[in-house]
């Protein structure tokens, strides 16, 4: 055989190795269909019906994944701003293999699914929803995990609890490229949860439904009145943190009550934040223990109207919200054009409603309701 004919083969031979490597990546890219969708979010869905209260910690997991370059299925337990999430994780890591789910999607896409149900679970337990409530929502998958998925070893610059808006900026605006209003919204998921002293050291819930996904954060926020306080135990690391007066079950970050009032977190030297705010145009330090200081004393933050319209409207919120999460779960996949890499299910009928078998309640609509052709009967899509 000639030395010509010899480069020619090989030459077909790396244009066929080419073509069958797209193509399986294509495929990989391709192999979510409404089926295993269905399949993935059902499972989900029945592991939140036996624990409600992992509602608010699947939404967690969801951001702290996307938080750093990309959503890439990784976390790094020994991070202490990830404390609490190790149970979560398990959970989703449990359903992931015994499904056989990874044939399909990515961890870092499941971790994502999973959070897109625990909103749309908490959002169903809102008791008395107004009149034709709707929350539109679409999945989307083709994330990457990191070679050692589920683990990781980096700590990836999470917001400081004791910062202001511009520690939320740094993280919100400049990771995920939310706009001011953007960032507003997002933060109404801390409708969920709470925060726990064996975590990340602070206490109490944000709102009294801890599992209900609401415009309770706003409405908490702009209405009750704070004092600010350190509730670390004595000789701990100092955990400063509002707590509502009259409803001492409920608290506020430093970071949240930056949105609604414009005070800064006192900085040291070498950056590290103190804990200790002060109103920051009239450069008065709040006092500790002090009921309602905050509210009488500070001027309104530029961000308090995004606060106001989502406190009065829970409608206006939830079209607004699924921008947000949108822009955070894409992290690491949008193009320079602004396009997202991303793609939603195959078929396209699925991804942005309830399928067959998943919980439901009458007098939600979009994607709190079920798929099409099929109605909600005994909080069931049949």
């Amino acid at each position: 055989v000639s030395t010509q004919s010899t480069g020619t083969l090989i030459e077909m031979m790396r244009q066929i190795c080419f073509i069958v490597i797209f193509l399986t990546i294509a495929y990989v890219v391709n192999t979510l269909d409404c089926r295993w969708y269905n399949k993935a979010y059902l499972v989900v869905d029945r592991a939140i019906s036996h624990k409600i209260a992992s509602i608010p910690g699947l939404v967690r997991l969801a951001f702290h994944d996307c938080v750093g370059e990309s959503c890439n299925g990784c976390l790094n337990l020994n991070d202490p701003m990830n404390a609490g999430l190790a149970e979560d994780r398990k959970l989703l890591d449990y359903i992931y293999q015994q499904e056989h789910l990874s044939s399909v999607m990515s961890r870092a896409d499941f971790w994502s699914l999973g959070g897109q149900v625990a909103l749309i679970r908490g959002a169903l337990n809102i008791p008395h929803p107004p009149h034709h409530l709707s929350f539109n929502i679409q999945f989307l998958h083709g994330r990457k995990d990191c070679s050692i998925s589920p683990e990781w070893h980096l700590s990836d610059g999470f917001p400081n609890a004791h910062g202001d808006y511009k520690e939320i900026k740094r993280v919100l605006g400049d990771m995920f490229q939310l706009n001011n209003q953007e960032i507003v919204a997002l933060l109404g998921a801390h409708s969920l949860g709470g925060a726990h002293r064996n975590g990340s050291g602070f206490i109490l819930n944000w709102d009294d439904s801890p599992t209900t996904f609401s415009n309770s954060y706003f409405q908490n926020l702009a209405s009750l009145p704070y004092t600010h306080t350190n509730v670390a135990y004595h000789n701990h690391p100092r955990r400063m943190e509002f707590i509502a007066r009259g409803k001492p079950s409920l608290m506020m970050l430093n970071t949240d009550m930056s949105i609604w009032k414009e005070t800064k977190s006192i900085q040291r030297h070498d950056e590290y934040y103190t804990g200790r705010v002060v109103c920051d145009e009239q450069h008065v330090t709040i006092p500790l223990d002090v009921s309602n200081f905050v509210q009488s004393q500070c001027s309104c933050a530029f961000t308090s109207k995004y606060v106001q319209e989502y406190a009065s409207d829970l409608q206006h919120f939830f079209n607004d919200f699924p921008r947000s999460w949108h822009k955070m779960v894409n992290n690491g996949y949008i193009s320079r054009g602004g396009e997202t890499e991303l793609h939603p299910p195959r078929e396209g009928e699925c991804g942005y409603c309830i399928p067959e078998g998943g919980y439901c309640r009458v007098g939600f609509y979009g994607s709190l309701s079920c798929c099409d052709g099929y109605s909600c009967e005994y909080n069931q899509c049949h």
